[in-house]
Parts: C-alpha cells; sequence; structure tokens
C-alpha cells in the first residue's frame, strides 16, 4: 500500500507544470511584469494579429517577454511564419550608464520548445525552425544590401545588460543598410532626445513608452526572413503637467532616404490601417491627442493661414530657396504664419518638394501651386498632377 501511494504522488508531481514563470506567454496580460511595457497597460490592436490583448493566431504569433540575466527587458509579439518580429515595446527611462554595442546575438530557446526561458547564445551550426538563425544574416548586405536592424534600438537602452538583450533576433528584422545606419538612426537620436526632454513626472524621472513595427514585405532573405516593406514607431508619456505626449515616424525599408519627418499617432494609425485593415490602435485614446498640431508627414503645409508654393517663378512677398542634390527649388508663399511658424513650414516644404522631385512619379514645372490648409483647390494654370499628389497625402494622413 505505501509502495503504491508513493508511486501515485511521484506521477501527480510529474504532472505538474513548471513554477518558473514562461518567456512565451499566450498573452502580454498573463505576465505583469511583461504588460508593464505598454501604457496603463492597453495594448495593440492589429485586425487579424492581436484584439484587446489577445493574439488570433496563436500558432503563429507569439507573445515574448524577453528575459535576460535575470530581468524582464522588453515584450515582443513575433511572427514565425516570417521569422521577424510584428513590433516590440519597451520602456524608455534614459540612460544610466554608458551602452556599446553587442558581439553576442541571441535566440530565443521557447520557440524551439525549450523548457529554458532566458534568451541564450546562438550557435552557427543551428538551425531554427520558428526563428531565423545567425546563417540567415550571413551575406544579407552582399544577397540584398540588408543587415539587421533592431526594433527596441541598443541606444534606447537605459543600461549594458539592457542594450545587450536588444541583441537577440526575435527583435530583428532585415532592414536596407543604408537606412538603417541613415535616416533611421537619425530619428531614433533624435527621439530619444525628445523623450529625454519631453517625458519626465514631477520628480524629473523619465518614462515613456514605445512601440516599432515593421510591415511584412513580399521579398525574403536566404529564403526564409521576410524583408519588411515599411518600418513604423511610436511613443507615449505623460509630461510634468500631467497632459500626455505622444509621437509617431514610419517610413519604407529602401535604400537610404531624407530626413524623417514626424507626425501623430492618429497619422501612423491611417498608414497602419492600408496595412493591416481598420481599427489599428497603438496607444489607448488619450496618446492619440497631440499637445501642438502636427501636419501630415512629409507634407508642405503650412500650420494656419495659407501658403503658395512656387517653383522658378517670380517671388512672392516672401521666399526662400531649397538646395536639393540636383535641383534649384524656390519657395515662395504669402500670408503672416509668425516666425516660428514659417520657419518649421519653409523646412518641411523644402523637403516635402525635394522629395516630390526625387521620386520620379510628378513632372514639377513652373507654377503657381496654391496649398490651403483646410480645402485644397486646384486654381486654372496649376500643375494639377503635383497638386493632386499634394492633395492625396493631405487627404490620406489627415
Amino acid at each position: 500500500m505505501c509502495v503504491f501511494a508513493g508511486a501515485l504522488l511521484c506521477v501527480i508531481l510529474l504532472s505538474l507544470p513548471p513554477l518558473t514563470p514562461a518567456e512565451v506567454v499566450q498573452k502580454f496580460s498573463s505576465n505583469e511584469d511583461c504588460s508593464g511595457f505598454f501604457v496603463n497597460p492597453k495594448f495593440p490592436n492589429l485586425p487579424g494579429i492581436m484584439k484587446d490583448g489577445n493574439i488570433m493566431d496563436q500558432n503563429r504569433y507569439k507573445a515574448l517577454c524577453q528575459f535576460y540575466k535575470n530581468k524582464y527587458r522588453f515584450a515582443t509579439l513575433y511572427d514565425t511564419t516570417n521569422k521577424i518580429p510584428v513590433f516590440s515595446a519597451y520602456k524608455y527611462t534614459g540612460k544610466t550608464e554608458t551602452t556599446t554595442r553587442s558581439e553576442q546575438w541571441l535566440y530565443e530557446p521557447q520557440l524551439e520548445k525549450s523548457s529554458e526561458k532566458e534568451m541564450k547564445a546562438v550557435n552557427d551550426q543551428d538551425i531554427y525552425e520558428n526563428q531565423a538563425s545567425n546563417n540567415n544574416y550571413k551575406g544579407s548586405v552582399e544577397e540584398m544590401c540588408v543587415n539587421r536592424g533592431h526594433l527596441f534600438p541598443v541606444q534606447h537602452a537605459s543600461d549594458g545588460e539592457t542594450a545587450n538583450s536588444t541583441f537577440t533576433l526575435t527583435n530583428i528584422v532585415p532592414q536596407k543598410k543604408s537606412f538603417n545606419g541613415g535616416s533611421w538612426a537619425d530619428m531614433e537620436t533624435k527621439v530619444g532626445q525628445k523623450m529625454s526632454e519631453s517625458c519626465r513626472d514631477q520628480n524629473g524621472t523619465v518614462e515613456a513608452y514605445v512601440v516599432t513595427g515593421a510591415v511584412p514585405g513580399k521579398k525574403k532573405l536566404k529564403n526564409k526572413v521576410n524583408v519588411p516593406k515599411l518600418m513604423w514607431t511610436a511613443f507615449c508619456c505623460r509630461k510634468k503637467s500631467g497632459k500626455w505626449r505622444s509621437m509617431a515616424h514610419w517610413a519604407e525599408n529602401k535604400d537610404e532616404q531624407t530626413a524623417l519627418e514626424p507626425c501623430s499617432v492618429k497619422n501612423l494609425q491611417e498608414e497602419l490601417q492600408k496595412h493591416y485593415g481598420p481599427t489599428v490602435q497603438i496607444f489607448p485614446d488619450e496618446c492619440n491627442a497631440e499637445p501642438v498640431p502636427l501636419g501630415p508627414c512629409g507634407t508642405a503645409v503650412p500650420p494656419t493661414g495659407t501658403g503658395s508654393l512656387r517653383l522658378d517663378n517670380p517671388p512672392l512677398t516672401k521666399e526662400r530657396s531649397c538646395q536639393t542634390a540636383d535641383r534649384h527649388l524656390v519657395l515662395s508663399w504669402n500670408g503672416q504664419f509668425g516666425e516660428s511658424m514659417e520657419k518649421a513650414w519653409v523646412e518641411k516644404s523644402c523637403l516635402f518638394l525635394g522629395r516630390l522631385w526625387n521620386s520620379g512619379r510628378y513632372n514639377l514645372r513652373s507654377s503657381l501651386l496654391p496649398v490651403p490648409v483646410k480645402n485644397l483647390q486646384t486654381e486654372p494654370g496649376s500643375t494639377d498632377r503635383l497638386l493632386s499628389g499634394v492633395y492625396r497625402t493631405w487627404k490620406q494622413q489627415k
């Protein structure tokens, strides 16, 4: 009888789940530390992928609570089919120590049905079934001009161990090399500075919530790892005044481009709806309210009044030259916006005109291009094709 009872007890104990919390979870809300990387916490809504914190396809998409050196560092929603993250979410708290780039790449053992929850160093000989491997990125620059792009960037990590944790392959996407090290890296630096300045509480403590993601494209690296067609990022924080502050950026994953323009979270959500469908939401509603109006990303629309863009024609009341790589554009306008507003408008306008010219999609002729803020109308004799391009951009992103 005693032997039988002991054997029965043994079977019961072996059937119990491990007491150590798992890194791969059914939903982010099931892990308190993990849910702390999201505002309130409110999880992103992406149609067909995640809604109200619930993952729609548990076989394909995995919620990772990224665990390194006995601490949860950030959260990632990972696509095991495309072998890239959908997004990574983290809390920005400024710098507590100098961070450097790690030479050691990591992988997620539990995606390969291991019981170990802490990320491990990759082995070049290993081939992983549910995530990218080190070999997938070998020769990527020569093959497709892409390298490893972080969603949680190392420069936003507060300390050395958190910086090292960002070098997991589940936080990486194939990103165009010149874009990754150019305008995207510049944007990450500026956003870090902005969060350090704007996201301080009453005690002066820096705290901001960031979500960075990638929209899958049609190409694959090594016939396995999806190369995203679009990169996006947004942050939200509560300022010392108690008001919410937010900002977003996005850009196509292509060879180097001009500086990235900031935009609102609402603008970003409308852009992502083109790829995922309606009801995209990155943050709670309070993060969608801008303390100062932001124009549509990359458009040349003044914040107030009515402006005019003129190319190579006699100037209006005010004039500013825009020098691009191969064109000298003249920007002229009328109306009184105030010195600071005019300066910001001129800078945005020059960037936008340069992009239109370099894109090759628009025929820029010498014409007057009226750009009212609220109602874009084509005047007789204006360049219809260019103006309609401005109009489409405004309507899509407003």
